[in-house]
């Protein structure tokens, strides 16, 4: 059986898009190859598990130094497991995209490109020089979107060997259930009529900022805010300095049900991106897996891409309070409208954005080298 190396950052239950991602991915061709996981631990002790189906090895890590792991573990594994078949490294990942260009194989080389490294201007062109070198070995560099490709100024050179494939979810895992629906009742009932979500870690590219800026702007309307971060204390700051701490209610790390009857309970869903940090925003995908409309911004990125203004919601322009809030109201005043953008949600999930599309690509890319 075909021996394939997932080189990853950490594995759920750590929570992250990339982290997500690579456990999807891997559930999925788990029962097709003989596939292992490399992630970095949280603690300084490495692991060995099997979860659900997926070998997953933990690398003992000692710290972190400027967003990025210290872990010789995780270089020593490498060696150990870069005799596979196929590699596949998720970036941004600095140790791991050290381990590659210092451990050459004779696998087949997959680089799956999850965004630039934007805010670090030193790491970042550190960064930049091992990645160029990477690509360049790489048979395939898999991006979600076209328009991140195109604007990326690392994979924008090396369009030949670029693969468009969309991430995907599990559209099963948001189905609404009893409970979901008694759940998200309970919101309505304790918050009102008018309910706007967002999901997402509480950091800066998020643009939360500018979101309490634009709920000034939303009389009657409530904001739940899902997810956790290093800025929640400022933001809760920021939102009683406002005058809307009454309506900005955090609800931190909630579980799956709760953030499905969060989906299910709101009006819409607003990422209010500013940095295209935010690549691709996959809970905009989960949004539109929930026949949920999304507002969304402009950003440079594949953000635009998953919700198309006018069809599955609106996108206004990043760090726009006003604008914002203007988006806001008029979904929130026009049911008609919000039930046309609910409809077009889903069936765009479906089409495009399905955890079955996503590994039906991969599949055809990793036969294919």
């Amino acid at each position: 059986m075909t021996k394939v190396l997932q080189v990853g950052k950490y594995y759920p239950p750590y929570e992250g898009g990339i982290e997500n991602h690579v456990q999807s991915v891997s559930e999925a061709l788990a029962s097709q190859y003989d596939l292992t996981v490399l992630a970095f631990n949280t603690s300084a002790l490495t692991t060995r598990e099997s979860v659900n189906g997926v070998r997953v090895i933990r690398a003992a890590t000692l710290g972190r130094v400027l967003s990025t792991e210290m872990s010789p573990s995780y270089v020593r594994w490498f060696f150990k497991l870069r005799n596979a078949d196929v590699i596949h490294l998720h970036t941004p990942n600095p140790i791991g995209e050290l381990a590659c260009l210092a451990a050459p194989s004779r696998a087949r080389f997959i680089i799956t490109y999850h965004s630039d490294v934007v805010r670090q201007k030193l790491l970042g062109r550190l960064n930049r020089f091992v990645l160029h070198r990477l690509m360049k070995r790489a048979d395939r560099i898999i991006a979600f979107t076209r328009r991140y490709m195109e604007s990326s100024p690392v994979i924008s050179r090396y369009p030949e060997k670029c693969s468009i494939i969309p991430h995907g979810v599990d559209l099963t895992e948001l189905e609404e259930t009893p409970a979901v629906r008694e759940k998200a009742a309970a919101l309505r009932r304790e918050h009102g009529a008018r309910i706007v979500l967002f999901v997402g870690r509480l950091v800066y590219y998020k643009g939360v900022d500018t979101l309490l800026k634009a709920l000034v702007g939303v009389p009657e309307a409530t904001l739940l805010i899902v997810g956790d971060g290093p800025l929640k204390r400022p933001l809760m700051d920021l939102a009683r300095r406002l005058g809307v701490a009454q309506r900005a209610i955090f609800l931190g790390r909630v579980s799956h049900e709760d953030k499905l009857a969060c989906y299910r309970g709101s009006d819409f869903l607003v990422l209010p991106a500013t940095h295209r940090s935010e690549a691709f925003g996959l809970v905009q995908v989960e949004a539109l897996g929930c026949s949920l409309p999304v507002i969304s911004t402009n950003i440079d990125s594949g953000v635009p891409f998953v919700n198309q203004h006018g069809v599955t919601g609106l996108i206004v322009e990043p760090g726009d309070a006003d604008g914002l809030s203007s988006a806001m109201n008029r979904l929130l005043d026009d049911a008609v409208e919000r039930s046309r953008f609910a409809a077009a949600a889903r069936r765009r999930a479906e089409d495009l954005f399905s955890r079955d599309v996503m590994v039906r690509d991969m599949r055809a890319l990793y036969s294919e080298i």
